[in-house]
């Protein structure tokens, strides 16, 4: 009986990281558009230069993506710059969000097929 309880606590364990993993793109994403539109207002004000205070918030996102990126930042860069920046992070992981879905899609195909197939028989 215990063997069969730490079994379903290992499932559970795992169906609640892939279910975090899962959240984490679209987190990530919607963390950038919220530095996108606050970088096209300063863009917008003609702000010349990115108050210090960004550093730290950049470097907290890099942190948590889920690939190593980089990238060379000016020390007072301009709003355009971090733009740029930020919509290379996205690219990255719109890349990786849309690679999840099609392994996804591909899964529940194959398990609609093996059930079909099992019906079939």
């Amino acid at each position: 009986m215990g063997e069969a309880n730490d079994a379903v606590d290992a499932a559970r364990r795992r169906a609640h990281s892939t279910a975090l993993e899962r959240e984490r793109i679209p987190r990530l994403i919607s963390w950038t558009d919220s530095m996108v539109e606050e970088l096209e207002g300063l863009n917008l004000r003609d702000v010349r230069t990115v108050d210090f205070s960004w550093r730290p918030r950049l470097a907290l996102l890099f942190a948590f993506l889920p690939f190593d990126y980089r990238p060379s930042i000016r020390a007072r860069p301009s709003p355009t710059e971090l733009l740029d920046v930020i919509f290379d992070v996205q690219a990255y992981l719109f890349e990786r969000k849309n690679v999840a879905q099609a392994s996804h899609l591909r899964d529940v195909v194959a398990r609609e097929l093996d059930r079909s197939r099992g019906e079939a028989c």
